[in-house]
């Protein structure tokens, strides 16, 4: 796993922002887990939960990141147990990935997509039958049914 000179440490950490004014009614913010100093390389850390490597790959955070700041080359992911006391070579989870102008695209249509559902709010039906499975929250009003144990 390569060193990151940069990584969050607090919530919305400056030194690890990334913004951009899209239009001139959207901007968009988002914070890595970790850079290097030259925006190069970016580290995505999730921890508690497995994630697979497909699993990194689909997520559209990263994505977002990498339309953001073209500099970005090269994406790593990170995945552990929550309790660092749990962690050993077969639980710790590393990928990485040199970035492509597709997955760039992806980003950009990520954005999109959010700012096409604002801007057209009324026409959204925001309950869902059951549970969104994009939902984690436990109480959320939007959802009909609990979060599942298997989630929390």
């Amino acid at each position: 796993i390569p060193s990151f000179p940069i990584v969050e440490e607090q919530e919305r950490d400056p030194r690890t922002k990334l913004f951009i004014e899209y239009t001139a009614k959207y901007s968009v913010i988002g914070y890595v887990d970790g850079r290097k100093e030259d925006w190069s390389e970016i580290l995505e850390y999730k921890s508690g939960k497995k994630w697979s490597a497909l699993a990194f790959m689909r997520l559209p955070q990263w994505k977002v990141y990498v339309y953001l700041n073209p500099a970005i080359k090269k994406a790593h992911f990170l995945n552990t147990p929550q309790n660092p006391d749990e962690w050993n070579t077969d639980n710790v989870k590393y990928y990485t990935v040199e970035v492509k102008e597709s997955e760039r695209l992806e980003g950009k249509a990520f954005i999109d997509k959010g700012i096409g559902i604002i801007e057209n709010i009324d026409k959204q039906n925001l309950h869902v039958e059951g549970r969104s499975q994009w939902c984690w929250y436990p109480t959320c009003e939007y959802c009909s049914q609990p979060i599942p144990a298997w989630r929390r």
